[in-house]
């Protein structure tokens, strides 16, 4: 085996198991056989950091030294891949290696830092975290804009592991539907597209971040086989992208899936009947729904791995945070939902349950309660609303202290 074919070996290890350690130490172990200067550099920088993060779980403070060492390794590699056209930073500081690979890159492009041609760089650079991508000024129009299309053909984005956008880096429908139709994500684990995506165009209209365009491009690419999370806050779908990504062939490894725009029953009726579902493991759909939306979810066969239900209801950030004003957005829990939820077969096998704002009625609420005795793998319970308390004195009461009972309005993490 070539030394390039070995390289290769090691990223798909790392990326394969990207949350786990070891395969980037046993990756060191071989930087260090090959003996240059970058090789031995990049092994101590992941050895290091992987014990940095080992020191940051466990609430230890490290050793004297070791961070100082961390920002001069980092540096030294930085330099290293300036030299060869790849600028490792961008217009709000520094890419950030953890554990030895770039977890924050704020793609900001020009041909200084794109150098699409550089297939050599790119297999030294290895496994990326792309945080944030701004595509030129001609983002707002019908075309793709020329970054968006150079970015399709350059052989880095075979090394994007994770793609977020946020922080207002808009990139607009139709440079999603070119980026995700066309590129080459062959190893693209998570897609993340929040609300804080959205914003104005460059001629003053409101720029759609991803759409249903943006939607049905990530259903259609066979190169996304890989996902195993897919995050879209207020991207701008609909039913019909919903749909498509019900119809999807390849998405059979998605893990994670979240969802929250201005779709209703009909896109989720769809979803509840794919076999998208099968792999899913914690679900969260915020939209326009009723209890239709939760009569075909909770009776779905294809929800068999699912452990986390997230259900809490929230609206864009372009409204007030008040959550007394979103209670009217959803009314998944009427009496339709309600009786769908406590007489669903899925309810034993829920860890997690994120019931927040959800317009449960005072007699929904009762009858929520009286199926707690059935939540018997319940561990945690989110809720925040009226009348959510007698859900949670039920839980207390059959499960103890093995529950744990938390007041919050969504979750930020990925």
């Amino acid at each position: 085996m070539s030394e390039a074919d070995e390289r290769s070996a090691f990223y798909q290890a790392i990326m394969d198991n990207w949350n786990d350690d070891t395969p980037r130490l046993v990756f060191a172990d071989w930087l260090d056989e090959r003996g240059d200067e970058l090789s031995r550099l990049r092994a101590e920088l992941i050895r290091l950091q992987c014990e940095l993060a080992r020191y940051q779980r466990e609430k230890e403070t490290p050793p004297d030294g070791m961070n100082e060492r961390d920002r001069k390794l980092q540096q030294v590699i930085r330099d290293y891949f300036a030299q060869r056209g790849f600028t490792l930073e961008d217009n709000h500081g520094e890419a950030d290696f953890e554990r030895g690979f770039v977890e924050s890159w704020g793609y900001v492009f020009d041909a200084k830092l794109l150098n699409a041609g550089d297939e050599e760089g790119w297999a030294l650079l290895g496994p990326v975290v792309i945080d944030g991508v701004s595509l030129g000024r001609d983002q707002n129009e019908r075309t793709p804009s020329s970054e968006c299309v150079q970015l399709v053909s350059s052989p880095g984005v075979n090394y994007w592991v994770s793609y977020r956008n946020g922080d207002e880096k808009t990139i607009g429908e139709a440079n999603c539907i070119a980026l995700f139709k066309k590129g080459r994500f062959v190893n693209l684990r998570r897609i993340t597209i929040t609300e804080q995506a959205r914003g104005q165009g460059w001629d003053g209209e409101e720029l759609v971040t991803i759409g249903n365009g943006g939607l049905k491009a990530i259903a259609e690419n066979p190169a996304l086989a890989k996902l195993t999370h897919l995050k879209l806050w207020w991207a701008g779908f609909s039913d019909d992208g919903l749909k498509a990504l019900a119809e999807a062939n390849h998405l059979r490894s998605i893990r994670k899936l979240s969802l929250a725009d201005e779709f209703t029953d009909t896109g989720v009726v769809a979803l509840a009947a794919s076999p998208v579902l099968e792999t899913v493991e914690r679900l969260h759909l915020n939209g326009h729904l009723t209890g239709r939306s939760l009569q075909h979810l909770m009776a779905s066969p294809r929800l068999k791995s699912l452990h986390t239900l997230d259900l809490s209801v929230w609206t864009s950030g372009t409204h007030e945070h008040d959550h007394l004003d979103r209670l009217d957005w959803s009314l998944v829990f009427d009496d339709l939902g309600v009786e769908a939820f406590v007489n669903s077969p899925l309810l034993p096998q829920l860890k997690v349950l994120k019931l927040s704002d959800c317009g449960i009625s005072p007699e929904g609420a009762q009858k929520l309660a009286q199926a707690a005795p059935r939540m018997t793998s319940l561990k945690r319970l989110s809720s925040i609303g009226l009348y959510c308390e007698l859900l949670e004195q039920a839980c207390r009461k059959c499960r103890g202290h093995n529950v744990r009972i938390e007041r919050e309005y969504f979750d930020q993490k990925d």
